[in-house]
């Protein structure tokens, strides 16, 4: 018995020390994988934000160059500190950076990107929300609520 006293302390450390030695070679978890990589972009039907910002088609999407989808909102603090990371991303050679807007007002919008800058070649609007729950596109900081709805 006095014997188990000397080595369950140093089992346990072992054992501690196996998992955090494990958990620096895993992914961090602030890094989520897309499921949408390398995969078809979702057919989003859904109108383009205003006259100045005509609405992407899925020709826009496969037109033989990088594309970024990105999701933002005029209310998102994190889309206001990525803006010139985004206006960066926009000057590469063969990428293309298109926007859509999510459960935001055009009006709204239209200003956060007057403000902010305007790094989309075309954006979309989608004020519900929905669209981009049926395409499983995820949201800002994972915080999406999707209301079950069946699929068109």
């Amino acid at each position: 018995m006095s014997r188990w006293i000397f080595v369950a302390p140093i089992a346990a450390f072992a054992l501690l020390a196996f998992f955090l030695f494990k958990s620096l070679w895993s992914p961090a978890p602030s890094l989520v994988p897309s499921a949408l990589l390398n995969k078809p972009a979702p057919r989003l039907v859904l109108p383009g934000l205003d006259a100045r910002s005509a609405a992407f088609t899925p020709a826009d999407l496969a037109a033989g160059h990088v594309t970024v989808l990105n999701v933002f909102a005029s209310w998102c603090a994190p889309c206001r500190t990525e803006a010139d990371q985004l206006a960066e991303l926009a000057q590469l050679p063969g990428v293309a950076l298109y926007g859509l807007t999510q459960k935001d007002k055009p009006a709204a919008t239209r200003a956060f990107l007057d403000e902010v800058g305007n790094p989309f070649a075309r954006v979309r609007l989608d004020p519900e929300g929905q669209a981009g729950c049926d395409a499983r596109l995820p949201g800002r900081g994972g915080q999406s609520l999707c209301p079950h709805r069946p699929r068109r």
